[in-house]
């Protein structure tokens, strides 16, 4: 296996690293690597450590999985993640004190004790399928039990409509966590997403579920009405909502108030990769910009003064 190892400037490297898929306030990624692994002509590579980070440059290393039959006509990184999480607000990428925003440790709903990434996988769906099956060592991959599921591909189809419904239960229940706290729109992003009809009925019902006070009064989960922005009807609802006319009081004023809350949830039309470059390229591109003018917005996460330079590293 081939190691290859690209000396990249650290102006540009910083930021690309750090960026996440920009969308109007967070985003929530399925993985979306392996199920395409053997599906693609072009080469694919593993990342691996960064090393003599200093500052002219640094060393990325990586080693090639497959050369792949296509030629190499552009440079860039691939990254897939298990269950993983980004955030922006107000055109600014949060990224926080450490570059640490994680929704994969957050709890698995199903399994005391368990991150909520052991149910949001490629490698759930195949154990779940396995456990529902009962062959725990078929060597299928998810898009394999997505072609079980639409009754493409023999196997056990409830099974594999099971295995990526439960996935749904697991990370509506984390992401209802997330928009609780964040109250925005949701996107899903990943190579999983394929699967929609079979995760999203039961995701939406979890982030869309209740608890209750000690006393038995019904509490939403979430307190905005979360509306699935894939469905036409759902889409209309939210985008209309509830306005109404009032008078300001002791003037003739009238305003347009909207008493209905809501965010709403839908899937990444671009895919993973593109999403991951186009955002990382708009994300160098407003810190290098920055960093040349050197400019400071107020209240924003980015700013940079001349006086203090703050690299961060994912």
């Amino acid at each position: 296996m081939n190691t290859c190892k690209t000396d990249i400037n650290k102006k540009l490297l910083v930021p690309i690293l750090q960026a996440f898929i920009l969308c109007n306030i967070f985003i929530m990624i399925f993985s979306c690597t392996r199920e395409d692994k053997y599906r693609r002509d072009y080469p694919r590579v593993a990342t691996g450590v960064v090393a003599n980070i200093n500052e002219g440059g640094v060393t990325f290393n990586g080693s090639f999985l497959q050369a792949g039959n296509s030629e190499v006509i552009d440079h860039g990184f691939i990254f897939g993640t298990g269950f993983g999480f980004g955030l922006s607000a107000n055109g600014n990428m949060y990224v926080g004190d450490n570059s640490c925003t994680e929704i994969f440790c957050l709890p698995h709903k199903l399994l005391p004790n368990i991150i909520a990434e052991e149910g949001v996988s490629i490698r759930a769906v195949k154990r779940v399928y396995g456990e529902l099956t009962g062959n725990t060592t078929h060597t299928l991959e998810p898009f394999d039990i997505f072609q079980i599921a639409e009754g493409v591909s023999a196997g056990n189809r409830e099974a594999a409509q099971k295995a990526f419904a439960i996935l749904g239960e697991v990370a509506g229940n984390a992401i209802a966590i997330c928009a609780s706290l964040l109250d925005g729109i949701i996107v899903i992003g990943g190579g999983l997403t394929r699967a929609e009809k079979y995760f999203m009925p039961a995701l939406l019902k979890e982030v869309r579920s209740h608890f209750s006070t000690i006393t038995g009064e019904q509490v939403a989960r979430v307190q905005s009405y979360v509306y699935n922005l894939q469905d036409e009807e759902e889409f209309l609802q939210f985008a209309k909502g509830e306005q109404q006319l009032l008078t300001v009081f002791g003037t003739q004023k009238e305003v347009i108030y909207d008493p209905k809350k809501r965010i709403g949830i839908t899937v990444s039309k671009l895919g993973a990769d593109v999403a991951t470059s186009l955002g990382a390229y708009a994300f160098a591109l407003r810190n290098i910009m920055k960093n040349t003018s050197q400019y400071n917005e107020t209240n924003s996460i980015f700013s940079t003064r001349p006086h203090e330079k703050r690299n961060h590293l994912l």
